[in-house]
């Protein structure tokens, strides 16, 4: 079977959870016996929007990758291209023309467009959809109002509430500008153009969506979401993520008492910012006090020195003293080696993420975590079983639940007891991603004696 696997942006210069779920789909589809071919955005910040997009190959893993470069200098109306940018889909269209893949896997959409799946469908090609995010819902993709740092439940009836998200502006200018945006102005102002496409962008992205032959969410929570705003459930199957964690050392013991010399090894891995919610850790702590040296965290996560939220969280740390560790990266492989050195792994996450693969990672490796009680994170954690929770956003009730468990060590010791590593492995999702293309009608029907 020849497969093209669609990305927004992919390695080497991009390595979030989607790039690496795609990596390891590709891998998991190779061993199994099929052709991968990789197409992936290229964001081009110093080239103009309306420059004419154009594509290059290159390899990575020794597969393929179609790179769609784009240029996004000079943007007046960036939301247009979340529906329909008919060069970039004209490119990708050529691109299947020639590939000829018995079928297409998009595991994100921006870059492309929503029209990338109609029209790909319309060629007579099957085309599956795997949502990493929310971004079919929200133009920002985390279902997060950054006005009022507060979780969102999606667009309404109209569009206002993602206006203020992308350019904030007083209510009554929120309202001026709806208005506004319906008449010829638009097209001279920017974010009135925005607007107007705010005002089409959830019922046409779902429309698009629907045109996919199978979407699969990892979680039902991102399901309900993406049904409440009008995508078929019917052409919705839930297929969770698979890890692949490793060689597992021996866990580090939990001590029957924390004490400085054997202290509560908390960790974080993953993007440092703060829709990740970094700095709750380093307020959690600062409000624990005379328990302080109690503990150590350990940071894994790029460090950009150019970021002010990076600078902020050092500051904050170089005052909690020596107990905040910032680690940097590492190879993914070392993933079980790293998990195993913590006591409890921390997501402390402020939106609704979708299944995290670091939290998948942890509960493989047989690690306990803690996390905000928000959306797919606690479809898959059950409190004082696996792990357990806090109100999102919440520092003081983060700090009080670290304080609780350094009184009472057993908490972690009975949780490690109870807790059944996840044994989804990347195998296993690959495999049952695998069955998802061969029960498409056309597959079934070159499949048939």
């Amino acid at each position: 079977m020849k497969v093209l696997l669609g990305a927004h942006v992919f390695f080497p210069g991009h390595s979030a959870g989607t790039e690496i779920l795609t990596l390891e789909l590709a891998r998991g589809l190779r061993m199994r016996g099929h052709r991968i071919d990789i197409v992936a955005g290229e964001r081009e910040e110093g080239v103009p929007e309306r420059s004419t997009p154009w594509m290059t190959e290159d390899r990575f893993d020794d597969f393929p990758v179609h790179r769609l470069h784009y240029g996004v200098g000079k943007l007046r109306d960036p939301l247009s291209h979340h529906l329909n940018s008919p060069r970039r889909v004209s490119l990708v269209r050529h691109l299947v023309s020639r590939l000829k893949p018995d079928v297409v896997h998009f595991n994100h959409l921006f870059g492309f467009s929503a029209q990338v799946i109609p029209e790909i469908r319309g060629m007579g090609i099957p085309v599956v959809f795997t949502p990493t995010d929310y971004w079919v819902v929200c133009p920002k993709s985390i279902l997060y109002r950054t006005y009022d740092k507060q979780i969102c439940d999606g667009p309404g009836e109209d569009a206002v509430d993602c206006l203020f998200c992308l350019l904030p502006v007083p209510k009554w200018a929120g309202k001026l500008a709806w208005k506004m945006a319906a008449s010829p102005l638009r097209n001279r102002i920017g974010p009135l153009a925005s607007l107007h496409s705010l005002t089409k962008r959830s019922t046409f992205i779902a429309e698009c969506v629907n045109a996919a032959d199978k979407i699969l969410p990892a979680t039902n929570f991102l399901a309900g979401i993406l049904v409440r705003h009008g995508v078929d459930a019917n052409r919705l199957h839930i297929v969770p993520y698979g890890v692949d964690v490793g060689k597992l050392p021996e866990r580090i013991p939990v001590p029957h008492r924390f004490s400085e010399e054997n202290p509560l090894r908390l960790g974080f891995i993953g993007q440092i910012s703060e829709i990740k919610g970094v700095h709750l850790l380093l307020e959690a702590l600062t409000l624990l006090r005379n328990e302080r040296d109690l503990v150590t965290l350990h940071i894994y996560g790029k460090q950009d020195q150019e970021d002010p939220y990076y600078r902020r969280l050092q500051k904050t740390a170089r005052e909690i003293d020596h107990r905040v560790l910032f680690h940097g990266t590492f190879p993914h492989g070392n993933i079980g080696e790293i998990l195993r050195s913590l006591h409890l792994l921390i997501v402390p996450s402020l939106w609704y993420e979708s299944t995290p693969l670091v939290l998948c990672s942890a509960l493989g490796a047989g690690i306990p975590v803690l996390v905000s009680r928000l959306g797919g994170m606690t479809e898959i954690v059950e409190e004082d079983v696996n792990g357990f929770s806090f109100p999102a956003g919440d520092a003081k009730e983060l700090s009080a639940t670290i304080s609780h468990l350094l009184a009472n060590p057993g908490m972690i010791q009975e949780v490690e007891k109870r807790l059944k590593i996840r044994n989804r492995s990347v195998s296993d999702y690959v495999r049952d991603v695998e069955s998802e293309y061969l029960s498409l009608p056309r597959m079934r029907e070159s499949n048939s004696p």
